[in-house]
């Protein structure tokens, strides 16, 4: 018996530790699931030893940030010369805790696999699951936040809606994307969470507003409620000591609590819980953010770097929160109506703020400039601080419509709503801090969203939350219909066990229709849960071309100085940097990757600097006769880079001269110009007949600008360009439109890249760029015209070229030429260039092709892969005679005599 006592000890025990627990349970399974998910396409990413793909541009820098920080623990870059040549840049988002936490882990991976500093291989392994682990975490304040307002089961159910939603809060947790805004996701509803938490302690104690104020040191008597202050200060500081910008989180969070005090004021409720609260996280905040402010120097105002912004944002907040519940109880005292209570408060607001803006107007500026730029310009939320034309060219940043949330949750992006009406609802009927926090962040997160798409992070958080407060009124709906009431009459009622079951059916159906029946999809279209779109993520073209690419320009170029695990001082002005130093110029999405992959220092990137000079110099083009492209383009890069300088190479790829060039366009002013006109085409009929129809095509004043020139070109006729080195995959670049039934002709694809392959898959002979009426019927329906055959990647290098120097007739014309093949494919091509004698009968010409002897890497060439067949052929008015141009000659701007 005994034995059997025993026994029933320990089921009763385990019975107990599930009934206490299960939910703990639950949502480590679905930590596990998240970070398993996540980490679908890890092995994809992976190149080899020391070798990898990133998803996106960022990752890449933050890498190089990692990297750095391994080599010097625990320090962070904080100025680096080797992007944005020749003026570098200070790190403001980059360079933070985030990259701090990455190499920590990478050291303790280290420890482990390498017996002591990490190697480059470990670091990059860590970076890969970096992602998919913090996604994974985000599970946890997630599932604490929505317990603490709406218990355990909606909790549990808010965690597992979150684990399956895709788009957004997937992307920025993927394996093979390390950036820093799934930390902003973790640390942001950690801060909430712990913030909410401080309210309902000081809810719990008898303190009350009036006290606070006649003796402040009363509030040290609730140390308890103080040590939670101060996590949610902690966590607002990992916030922003990631990202900077995280200040403008700080207006959210004060945002609610000063909903919540108004709502107390108005029910004549004491205000002391969201106050006390308020002021001692938004006052330790303040305290922890000025090291940072200290260490950059920045005696400033900026929301991206690290500056008097953030500690004097936090003492704001502070301060407005206690000076609205003083006039709130000032309002009471009085018996003044209540309606006018919010309207006064908001009037004193902006009193304050035309104050401030007096004061220090570069801090108002800013506050509001930051604020709109996050949550909500092109929505009016701030009317007139539209987002720029320019910013609109930036994937993460375009606007969404509450619409397109399907695609990220589904049904559940409208039962959030729900959600929110309730919160509101019951905000005016209950006037409770976890609806108050309910409506202003399900606000702000849709705000915010709707602005930027890259926010839709955010929301990804605040959607299962909505989701739980809806669970959490249909649990109590059924507990209520299975309650037999005061009557006693329970035949009319269900069963609790019932009730439950129902509810948790509907739930399932909410989740149904994209995060269940998307696990039965395989062919990647259509509706795509979380684990089915990780299974089709992986690198893109892009990522695989540009690897190649850069990883080339490292082995074959000369280095340029870089080094990316040194230190830097910020200079007072120029950086003095080596004699070897020298730019790549590209444009602003591929400088992260140029300077990690490539190791060389990019002009542009995708910080967007010098996004505008590269714009302008790409555009650039003729506008009189003896102009060119070329010498217009160089005349602003020289200008730019100063004396000293140089930016020696050029990568350019197809989608510069297609997708991206309307964007590049914008950036210059220049979208008008490339604006498709019309055209004459001759195209054969069903009946075999040839007709001349108008199709929109590409301007010439479009096809004259610097970039499409020499990409198309191959830089023939180009005095300081020479192709060094071209991908081996090709691009079918080209227009396409559509016949419709009616005989109109509807433009379907303007200069895009059509198709891929091969140069045996490709006929380079028969088509050329400028084919004028040349038109391709691709199917029935469907004409594709302005088709030229280009490699996907395309590396020039810059040289002073030599110049070929002879005498001839007065005013003749002087051809030369040579030919030309790009050893890996074989694909061959002539370079040509033609000028007009000189009255005197005399003649230059610059050239920036060699035919003989080869500057090895280590004296400063290129081992370049496209070579001369022979020497350069020089056509005159009474001769032809050949030349040979040392590579030297070329590099040196030497002067060949032609005889």
């Amino acid at each position: 018996m005994a034995g059997t006592d025993d026994a029933n000890t320990v089921l009763d025990e385990v019975k107990a530790t599930f009934r206490h627990g299960w939910a703990w349970m639950v949502v480590a399974v679905v930590m596990m699931f998240t970070f398993m998910t996540r980490m679908r396409p890890a092995s994809l990413y992976n190149r080899g030893p020391d070798e990898v793909y990133f998803f996106g541009t960022d990752p890449y820098y933050h890498t190089r940030q990692t990297w750095y920080t391994v080599n010097n623990w625990p320090r962070v870059l904080e100025f680096d010369p080797w992007t944005q040549y020749p003026l570098g840049t200070t790190m403001g988002t980059f360079g933070t805790l985030f990259d701090q936490i990455a190499a920590a882990l990478a050291w303790v991976v280290g420890l482990v696999v390498d017996g002591g500093m990490p190697t480059r291989a470990t670091t990059l392994d860590v970076l890969i699951a970096y992602p998919a682990l913090i996604g994974a975490l985000c599970i946890i304040p997630l599932f604490l936040i929505a317990r603490d307002m709406f218990g355990r089961g909606p909790a549990v159910y808010a965690a597992i809606a979150a684990s399956l939603i895709p788009g957004a809060f997937l992307l920025r947790s993927i394996a093979g994307f390390p950036d820093h805004h799934i930390m902003e996701v973790l640390f942001s509803t950690l801060a909430l969470w712990a913030t909410y938490r401080a309210v309902k302690g000081f809810e719990a104690t008898s303190l009350t507003f009036n006290e606070v104020l006649a003796d402040p040191r009363v509030v040290w008597r609730h140390r308890p409620q103080m040590a939670t202050c101060l996590f949610a200060a902690l966590a607002f500081w990992a916030f922003m000591a990631t990202w900077p910008p995280g200040v403008l989180f700080v207006f959210v969070t004060a945002g609610w609590l000063a909903l919540e005090i108004l709502v107390r004021i108005v029910r004549d409720e004491d205000p002391a819980p969201p106050v006390t609260a308020g002021a001692l996280v938004f006052l330790f905040t303040s305290a922890l953010m000025i090291p940072h402010t200290v260490s950059t120097g920045l005696w400033s105002f900026t929301t991206v770097d690290f500056s008097l912004l953030q500690p004097l944002v936090s003492v704001l907040f502070a301060v407005l929160l206690i000076g609205f519940a003083i006039a709130g109880r000032a309002w009471r005292a009085n018996d003044l109506p209540l309606w006018g209570y919010p309207t006064s408060a908001g009037i004193g607001g902006l009193a304050g703020l035309g104050l401030l803006a007096l004061i220090v107007p570069a801090f108002l500026n800013e506050l509001l400039s930051g604020a709109s730029w996050v949550f909500g310009s092109t929505m009016g939320w701030i009317p007139g601080l539209d987002a720029p034309h320019t910013r609109l060219t930036i994937a993460e940043a375009q606007p969404r419509s509450f619409g397109s949330f399907y695609s990220d949750f589904g049904v559940l992006a409208y039962t959030a709503l729900i959600g929110w009406v309730l919160s509101v609802v019951d905000l005016k009927r209950e006037g409770n801090s976890r609806d108050a926090l309910m409506v202003v962040w399900g606000f702000f997160a849709v705000s915010a969203a709707m602005t930027q798409a890259r926010f839709t992070y955010f929301l990804a958080i605040a959607v299962p939350v909505l989701n739980a407060k809806l669970a959490k009124r249909m649990f109590d709906g059924a507990r209520a219909m299975s309650d037999p009431g005061e009557d006693g009459r329970a035949e009319d009622r269900i069963s609790p066990q019932t009730g439950k079951a129902i509810v948790i059916g509907l739930l399932v159906l909410m989740l149904f229709p994209v995060h269940v029946t998307g696990f039965t999809n395989t062919d990647c279209s259509g509706d795509l849960n979380a684990w089915t779109q990780a299974g089709c993520l992986g690198p893109s073209r892009e990522d695989t071309t540009w690897w190649e690419e850069t990883t080339w320009l490292q082995e074959n170029t000369p280095s340029g100085g870089v080094d990316l695990t040194s230190s830097y001082e910020r200079p007072d002005g120029a950086f003095d940097y080596p004699g070897e130093a020298y730019g790549v110029l590209s444009w602003w999405d591929y400088g992260h990757q140029i300077q990690w992959d490539g190791q060389r220092a990019p002009i542009a990137n995708p910080f967007q600097q010098q996004a505008p000079l590269a714009s302008e110099i790409f555009t650039a083009h003729p506008q009189e006769a003896n102009e060119t492209s070329e010498a217009l383009a160089m005349e602003i890069l020289d200008e730019y880079l100063g004396e000293g300088n140089q930016a020696r190479y050029l990568m350019i790829d197809d989608a510069m001269v297609t997708g991206k060039f309307s964007a590049i366009t914008v950036w210059s002013g220049e979208e008008e110009a490339f604006q498709p006109t019309q055209r004459p085409f001759t195209v054969e009929d069903e009946d075999g007949n040839l007709q001349t129809v108008d199709l929109p095509s590409m301007p010439e004043e479009a096809r004259s600008m610097f970039l499409q020139e020499i990409y198309h070109e191959d830089a023939s006729g180009f005095e300081q360009y020479r192709l060094v080195r071209e991908n081996p995959t090709y691009a079918w670049i080209g227009t396409a439109a559509q016949l419709t039934p009616d005989g109109r002709i509807m433009l379907e694809a303007y200069n895009r890249v059509l198709g891929l392959g091969g140069p045996d898959d490709v006929p380079f002979p028969s088509l050329t760029y400028h084919s004028g009426d040349e038109v391709i019927q691709a199917t029935e329906n469907q004409l594709i015209y302005d088709v030229n055959v280009q490699s996907t990647l395309k590396t020039y290098e810059r040289v002073p070229g030599a110049t070929l120097q002879g005498t001839t007739d007065p005013g003749a014309t002087i051809h030369v030429e040579v030919p030309l093949i790009v050893e890996p494919t074989q694909r061959a091509f002539t370079y040509e260039q033609t000028t007009t004698a000189a009255p005197d009968g005399t003649f230059n010409l610059t050239v920036p092709y060699s035919t003989t002897d080869p500057v090895p890497i280590q004296d400063g060439g290129t081992n370049a892969e496209v070579l001369a067949q022979g020497p350069y052929t020089i056509q005159t008015a009474d001769a032809t005679t050949t030349v040979h141009v040392p590579d030297a000659s070329v590099l040196n701007g030497e002067t060949i005599r032609v005889d």
